[in-house]
């Protein structure tokens, strides 16, 4: 069982349930490479989790478009000897596009638990 860090209780906390990193779709800055374990994807994922660390929310949500790869190379990284220590509380989430019949996009928005097992295939 994990140590409850907030031992108050229920009190209000800020959420980011929408945040993307390199692996969106719609990701604008530097993207992951193709190779998982390349150092660009790793300074990129410490970069993840610096300003997770820094910003003010105490949880959040990756929310890319179509990929849990944000997801997985956050957690990848995380169990490597020399990773940054998380802070905060990250939760899995996938944006999907639906077609629908309005004028507006409409997407739909998933969180998953942040502990379920994740199945490594390489």
């Amino acid at each position: 069982m994990k140590a409850n860090k907030y031992e108050r209780g229920a009190e209000w906390r800020q959420w980011d349930l929408h945040i993307h990193t390199p692996a969106s779709f719609h990701w604008t800055g530097q993207r992951f490479d193709s190779d998982i374990n390349s150092q660009t994807n790793i300074d990129l994922v410490d970069e993840m989790i610096l300003a997770l660390n820094n910003a003010e929310p105490a949880v959040f949500v990756l929310m890319d478009y179509w990929t849990f790869d944000g997801w997985f190379a956050l957690q990848r990284r995380l169990k490597q000897q020399n990773a940054p220590k998380l802070e905060k509380r990250v939760f899995p989430g996938i944006e999907l596009r639906l077609v629908s019949p309005t004028i507006c996009r409409l997407n739909a928005h998933v969180i998953f638990s942040d502990e379920v097992d994740v199945i490594w295939l390489h």
